[in-house]
């Protein structure tokens, strides 16, 4: 049986079977989270993680979807966020248990499977830019998922944020 995390819960894998189960529960999760934890297995290649930090438009073909990710995954966390972002985006990632990174006003870094990690940053605007968020990821992690399953982790960060924003 392997066990691993992603997205702040834990899941079983049975490899014979490829039969993934919720560690808590023992329910089966959605087509999706399994799509995504054994497109990880099959592509994980064991690169050890780096702690450097690029944007989606740098992953591989990334620059092709960019601007659809900065739409519905940064610029909606500040959007969603609203007026008092910078304090709820704090609260949200303590609640996650984010490793705080220099990086903008506040930037947090997530261990969102077992050698991926992901890192929101937010950065407060004043009366000459607007406030601004990135979602970026470690410069490792095409080695674990492909850039479109990226995409979909940084999305799926992004709402649980705004869910833990409170």
């Amino acid at each position: 049986m392997l066990r691993m995390e992603l997205l702040w819960q834990g899941y079983e894998i049975d490899p014979l079977g490829f039969l993934i189960r919720r560690a808590d529960t023992g329910e089966t999760p959605t087509e999706f989270t399994q799509a995504l934890i054994l497109t990880y297995l099959v592509t994980a290649d064991g690169t050890p993680p780096s702690g450097g930090w690029i944007a989606y438009r740098d992953l591989p073909d990334g620059m092709f979807y960019a601007q659809a990710f900065r739409g519905y995954a940064e610029n909606r966390l500040v959007r969603e966020l609203g007026e008092d972002g910078l304090t709820r985006f704090r609260r949200a990632a303590a609640r996650l248990g984010g490793t705080a990174i220099e990086i903008g006003d506040a930037g947090y870094a997530f261990r969102l499977l077992p050698r991926a990690s992901l890192a929101a940053v937010y950065w407060l605007g004043d009366e000459d830019f607007p406030s601004r968020a990135s979602v970026l990821f470690e410069d490792t992690a095409p080695h674990y998922l492909s850039t479109d399953g990226l995409a979909v982790l940084g999305s799926q960060m992004v709402n649980t944020l705004l869910e833990k924003a409170g």
